[in-house]
């Protein structure tokens, strides 16, 4: 299996406090990777060092074969994602949005194939609508949307379910599972909606502390504590054994 992201003995601190101690796992091609902790425990920061949004303190993050310093900006291209609240323009529609991003990441794509995007996140009939008119699960869907429109390698989410309704987590639940399967994209996703969010996973992370205590396939995980998974899982980032 192709690895895309290698993360080797990666620590990152801020004065004197570590946030993240001695992280080491691989992303691996079209596959859906769960990160779980409980607030503060590191997790946005794990995602910004693999996203190249902020410096690692010591180790390696490689991606795509290349070190994340060299990588950047020129596997910029290869990746997308979408950590904490994204920034639109109100005033542009979400078809104008789309467009601007591409212009933004140098990548070039007809209204075509940006409606055929906005249609996999249900929101084709609002692509002419300006941004200050959608709902918080509007702007969610076209933050998916904006992840994915370049066809990236590489896709990092935190929360993308927040201000969805129950169709909407099923609908971009859905799309993800498709997308890893027939694009072969690989997902890294960090949610609070533990039983949503395992539905869709391949495999489970899980910080605590700044430390991971587990990286294990979903199958494993649920071959090992069967109906009692979501409790141990709940134990798991509260204590560290």
């Amino acid at each position: 299996m192709k690895e895309i992201v290698s993360v080797r003995n990666v620590a990152k601190s801020y004065g004197d406090t570590e946030i993240i101690k001695d992280a080491t796992f691989s992303i691996d091609e079209g596959i859906i990777y769960t990160l779980l902790g409980k607030n503060g425990s590191g997790k946005t920061t794990l995602l910004k060092m693999i996203a190249g949004l902020s410096k690692k303190s010591s180790g390696e993050i490689q991606f795509m074969g290349q070190t994340i310093e060299e990588a950047f900006p020129t596997l910029l291209g290869q990746l997308g994602f979408s950590i904490e609240e994204p920034k639109y323009y109100e005033h542009l529609t979400g078809q104008e949005n789309l467009l601007l991003h591409l212009t933004y990441m140098g990548n070039r794509k007809s209204e075509e194939e940006v409606n055929q995007v906005l249609d996999q996140v249900g929101l084709f009939s609002k692509k002419d609508t300006c941004l200050k008119e959608y709902s918080l699960g509007m702007k969610q869907r076209l933050a998916i949307a904006r992840t994915i429109i370049h066809n990236p390698k590489l896709v990092i989410l935190d929360e993308p379910f927040n201000g969805l309704d129950p169709k909407g987590i099923d609908d971009i639940g859905h799309l993800i599972r498709q997308l890893a399967q027939k694009e072969r994209m690989s997902f890294i996703i960090s949610s609070h909606l533990l039983h949503q969010t395992l539905e869709i996973s391949d495999k489970v992370l899980i910080l605590n502390a700044g430390t991971i205590v587990v990286d294990e396939t979903l199958m494993q995980l649920t071959m090992d504590y069967g109906e009692q998974l979501r409790e141990k899982l709940i134990y798991l980032m509260e204590d560290v054994k």
